[in-house]
């Protein structure tokens, strides 16, 4: 299998599992053990009996502490990869999110119709006297024909002459 970093998601995915699975086997035997050492008090034995068993009892509920120490921590690596890469995905994806966002915005200002605001009206009406009249040439589209409506009229009120 390949180290944590190097591994699929498919197999990061078994590994937080079964370690998952045999951190739990791991308590169970800690359990038994204790159980074991609890029922050997209540036995006659002799002294080298009691001896073996204590040692085999205390050997078992080190090994089910290792074993659920280790097996968790390997689920943690795995889980901390998935998450990892997680967050990367994110992080790519909203920057994704954030160009598109950008894109769009060009694409609605070079799409966007044009009009003249009452700002553009009242710098018109500075040139009152100055400009006595214009020429205006509509243009062939829908949108240009509007806008050339549009800057008529608003000649017309600065009280510029077509």
């Amino acid at each position: 299998m390949n180290g944590v970093m190097n591994a699929t998601k498919d197999e990061l995915d078994a590994i937080v599992s079964s370690g998952e699975r045999l951190a739990g086997w791991c308590a169970l035997l800690i359990v038994a053990a204790l159980v074991a050492e609890a029922i050997l008090v209540f036995v006659s034995l002799s002294p080298l009996g009691v001896k073996i068993g204590a040692f085999v009892t205390n050997s078992l509920i080190a090994a089910g502490v290792f074993g659920e120490l280790f097996f968790h921590k390997r689920s943690s690596h795995a889980q901390g990869e998935l998450l990892r890469r997680s967050e990367l995905k994110v992080a790519e994806l909203n920057a994704l999110a954030a160009q598109l966002r950008l894109d769009l915005e060009k694409e609605r200002r070079v799409h966007a119709g044009r009009v003249v605001t009452p700002e553009v009206i009242e710098n018109l009406k500075t040139l009152k006297g100055v400009v006595p009249w214009i020429t205006l040439i509509e243009g062939t589209s829908t949108e240009s024909s509007w806008f050339s409506h549009d800057l008529m009229m608003a000649f017309i009120e600065a009280g510029i002459g077509i």
